[in-house]
């Protein structure tokens, strides 16, 4: 099984390749990473996203949401049971409809699936009020042979305060984006993580992660991984032993906005090619592209484009280069309306 927190900013999405060659996403950050998330997934093989869970109905978790789901073959969708009236929301709920997925509402005791000693069962949310749509977030605990990940959405102390559950697990994914008013102490003692890793963007606006939260998790002893400071974070787990493809982090407090460390750089950063029209990228370096080429109908695409999943993979192309794909011939899509990022 393959755990990846994808670098998208101030935001959360998380890809799951499960062991049983079914795949999960849980958020989809801002609009403006859909692409990037969408070639993430690609280039590591996948056409189908067999669970999709929508935490809570802020842009920063659902903004990508419907191009993603537009993209793939989708099975199953899990939402919070808060609602929201953004545009945003709607456009994630109109993508769903078009989809054909399954929806489920998440509260504590769904179970999403279970295979053996494979599972994932929604803990959160527990009462039934969801005003506050952070703690309303779906927290999941995924449990793969002796190890246990949990994702916690946008929980806060509020969201923690509530759960029944057991939440002991190996992996935290550490709620709000390292926020002060998440993962309590009374919380983290309970959950008792050997890892954590924190989903936010670099120099964000609001210093997360907020110093308390990584005093509280480096005096628990745990080991801290950062998307800000290292990308992309990637956990491999076989049912007993975990691996990271990086170092903890040692930082102790937000980042500058300066750089991502260099070591983690070196193993999940990949050049990406000039080339016009690229090849598929390799399973094991995913990378980002912009555009979707047809290079049967010469049409260009948004990644996210619906059009691209009903595409053959033997007339894809991948390119960054929108110019050079106009000067090559390749007319816009008309249902994406591509423009020149």
């Amino acid at each position: 099984m393959k755990v990846h927190f994808i670098d998208v900013g101030q935001g959360d999405s998380i890809f799951i390749e499960l062991p049983n060659t079914k795949t999960m996403l849980i958020d989809a950050a801002e609009n403006e990473y859909a692409d990037r998330i969408t070639n993430y997934i690609y280039s590591c093989g996948y056409n189908t996203l067999d669970y999709v869970v929508a935490t809570h109905p802020h842009s920063d978790h659902i903004g990508g949401m419907a191009d993603v789901i537009g993209a793939f073959n989708v099975e199953n969708v899990i939402l919070s049971p808060a609602t929201h009236t953004t545009k945003t929301y709607t456009n994630m709920l109109k993508a769903i409809d078009d989809s054909g997925a399954k929806v489920t509402i998440g509260v504590a005791g769904t179970e999403i699936f279970s295979d053996g000693d494979l599972s994932a069962v929604v803990i959160a949310p527990v009462t039934e009020d969801y005003s506050d749509l952070n703690n309303s977030s779906v927290m999941v605990m995924l449990t793969y042979g002796s190890r246990k990940f949990l994702f916690t959405g946008d929980a806060e102390n509020g969201e923690e305060n509530t759960i029944t559950a057991d939440i002991d697990c190996d992996v935290l994914k550490v709620g709000h984006h390292g926020s002060s008013t998440s993962t309590s102490r009374a919380f983290l003692t309970a959950a008792s993580p050997e890892y954590a890793v924190i989903s936010c963007g670099m120099g964000n606006s609001y210093g997360h992660p907020h110093t308390e939260t990584l005093d509280r998790l480096k005096g628990a002893g745990v080991k801290i991984y950062r998307t800000d400071l290292q990308g992309d974070i990637i956990m491999t787990c076989d049912g007993e032993k975990i691996t990271v493809n990086a170092e903890p982090s040692e930082a102790g407090g937000a980042s500058s906005g300066e750089s991502k460390s260099e070591t983690t750089k070196a193993t999940t950063t990949t050049k990406v090619s000039t080339t016009t029209v690229t090849e598929k990228p390799a399973e094991e370096n995913p990378v980002s592209y912009s555009y979707v080429l047809n290079t049967n109908t010469m049409k260009i695409h948004r990644a996210g484009c619906s059009s691209v999943r009903r595409m053959s993979e033997e007339n894809k192309g991948y390119t960054n280069d929108y110019d050079g794909a106009i000067a090559q011939g390749y007319v816009p899509c008309k249902i994406c309306s591509p423009e020149k990022s």
